[in-house]
């Protein structure tokens, strides 16, 4: 499909405001609902943030999922006398031992405050690997190596440069973007700054729409289709995120 840039800009403005005005949170599947139920929990920002964490595989399944964490963990220190679920590449121990990595964010002042230093020093994708850098850090201190675990290897080692960030995108636009759908939490990042949680069915849309011109599915591709929508809204270019999941889940372009 091939629309002029007004034409396209046009398109895809439609199909936000569609999006964000019909939006109907009972028949969402998508972990970001999960979230919106527990907006009193007292660290919301770690819930959201081991949700999109877990944001892999079938979206039921995920809700399903999240649903039987143990969150009011993460005010304790009694993680021995607790049964944490395994979870497709997660084992039980996998998931008790991202709690008390996390644990202990929040007893050093939370995950807001770790990212927000990082991001006024040195930018918004360079603060996703200092956060990710700090996380396996702690662990270390704990005496969990991530490194040695695939499935906690595969939720907080992203090679640099390479993968797309797609969760950790996901869950820095729940925190900074405000509508009917995202939280907002987070003022001090710019929305301009956000890049889109590229998946592989919104990295197909965006080719199939001339958003990209990427072949592979890799950060440079995120970086990319994100520069791309920046240009149809300066302030908030991640708000596409919903227009290209609506016309995928519509199939508008078939």
């Amino acid at each position: 499909m091939h629309l002029e840039s007004k034409d396209l800009k046009d398109f895809l403005d439609k199909q936000y405001e569609l999006f964000n005005k019909d939006f109907d949170a009972n028949s969402y599947a998508d972990p970001l609902i999960f979230v919106k139920k527990h907006l009193d929990f007292k660290y919301l920002d770690e819930l959201a943030f081991i949700s999109a964490l877990f944001s892999y595989g079938n979206a039921k399944q995920i809700l399903k999922f999240l649903h039987t964490l143990p969150f009011n963990t993460l005010e304790s220190k009694n993680f021995e006398e607790v049964s944490f679920p395994y979870y497709r590449f997660q084992n039980s121990s996998d998931v008790g031992n991202l709690f008390k990595i996390v644990h202990e964010v929040i007893k050093r002042g939370g995950l807001k405050a770790l990212f927000i230093k990082a991001y006024k020093k040195v930018g918004l994708l360079e603060a996703i690997y200092l956060v990710l850098d700090s996380l396996k850090d702690i662990g270390l201190e704990l005496g969990i190596d991530i490194k040695a675990s695939h499935g906690l290897k595969f939720l907080l080692a992203s090679k640099r440069g390479v993968s797309p960030l797609k969760r950790i995108n996901m869950f820095l636009r729940w925190m900074v973007r405000k509508d009917n759908l995202d939280l907002g939490r987070w003022d001090e990042v710019d929305k301009k700054d956000l890049l889109l949680p590229l998946d592989v069915h919104t990295f197909n849309i965006s080719k199939k729409l001339k958003l990209l011109e990427s072949k592979s599915y890799n950060l440079k591709a995120c970086l990319e289709v994100s520069s791309k929508l920046l240009t149809f809204d300066s302030k908030d270019p991640i708000k596409y995120d919903f227009a290209l999941y609506r016309i995928g889940q519509l199939k508008l372009l078939s």
